[in-house]
């Protein structure tokens, strides 16, 4: 869902985690990797925007956005990130 402060309403927002799948073929493994539908991208500043906020997170390990096909990619640590600001 779209953030409902004004200052963030007209910023690009994820609208679907399409999935969470372990990275590595171990199932212990603790690293997962998301795949985020973005609605609201238009250039490729909102691109490099995504992937300097995201890529900032402690436990992100890996952040790749798409303008084309309007999603991201996320490989992160279960141990350090859950998906929570």
């Amino acid at each position: 869902p779209r953030p409902q402060s004004p200052i963030l309403a007209d910023r690009p927002c994820p609208t679907t985690n399409n999935s969470c799948l372990p990275i590595m073929t171990n199932p212990k493994s603790k690293m997962r990797r998301a795949v985020v539908s973005i609605d609201g991208m238009t250039c490729h500043a909102c691109v490099n925007n995504i992937q300097d906020t995201v890529g900032s997170k402690d436990g992100i390990q890996k952040i790749v956005v798409s303008l084309e096909q309007k999603q991201g990619t996320v490989d992160y640590s279960t141990e350090k990130w859950t998906g929570e600001t």
